[in-house]
């Protein structure tokens, strides 16, 4: 892969690739998808479907691909084991991923290429997200792969950390139309709330934000009143997004 200023750069275990400078990815992997996979335990397959999107590169098309060896794929997520059971897994983990439409793999006399679809499952060819609707996404700093929080993190930090930007954006489009009576943070929702909306058991909700809290992501307080007008409430927590973390050093 050409190097450019533009990109970051992830190497372990001898293993080196190139990522963008910001992720986006799109609602429809953030309320569906993610939140099937973790509920499925796929946890590698999930952080193994964010690290091809992170450094996927063009190829002359639409869809994105990239060529890297099941060794080096390994090495980059960080599976334990002998190099047999670390190839195997990650060969586990490209066919469900395949078996859900979220990559198809090609293979020619030299090379294997594992293609990137769009994050919807629909087997269609991967494109940027830009806009809204069902292009509308959230951005992860490139700095979550390149200083490795995907692999620091359990799956389900890491699906609380976009549930959590998505929240994010939402409640600064709900700000743009209402004048609100405190806007010191950046979202609240009960987690049954965001449990029934993204379709995740609300212990894996918990266990993300205890995680992110312990790492200095997310930070909270509770109070007993309306954010936006101030009337008494049952208690809540008001939560902030700290995503300047991700580009401390690991």
């Amino acid at each position: 892969m050409t190097k450019s200023p533009a990109n970051l750069e992830l190497n372990v275990g001898g293993a080196f690739v190139q990522g963008k400078k910001r992720l986006a990815v799109r609602d429809s992997f953030v309320r569906r998808t993610g939140p099937s996979l973790v509920s499925r335990r796929q946890h590698r397959a999930f952080r193994l479907y964010l690290l091809c999107l992170w450094c996927c590169y063009p190829q002359g098309t639409p869809r994105l691909s990239y060529h890297l060896e099941n060794k080096d794929l390994a090495a980059l997520l960080e599976i334990p084991g002998n190099l047999e059971t670390r190839t195997s897994s990650i060969s586990q983990m490209l066919g469900t991923l395949e078996a859900e439409y979220l990559i198809k793999r090609e293979r020619n006399a030299r090379q294997r290429t594992i293609i990137v679809l769009h994050e919807d499952t629909s087997g269609s060819e991967y494109t940027q997200p830009k806009g809204g609707g069902p292009n509308a996404y959230v951005e992860l700093p490139g700095e979550f792969f390149a200083n490795g929080w995907l692999n620091r993190l359990s799956a389900a930090a890491t699906l609380v950390t976009l549930i959590a930007l998505r929240e994010q954006r939402y409640l600064k489009h709900l700000r743009t139309k209402d004048k609100w009576r405190d806007d010191s943070f950046d979202w609240f929702q009960p987690m049954s709330h965001l449990a029934d909306h993204y379709n995740i058991g609300t212990t894996t909700l918990e266990k993300g934000v205890k995680e992110l809290k312990s790492c200095g992501f997310l930070s909270s307080r509770l109070t007993g009143r309306h954010p936006r007008h101030g009337g008494l409430v049952a208690p809540r927590n008001l939560y902030t997004n700290h995503a300047d973390i991700f580009g401390e050093a690991a």
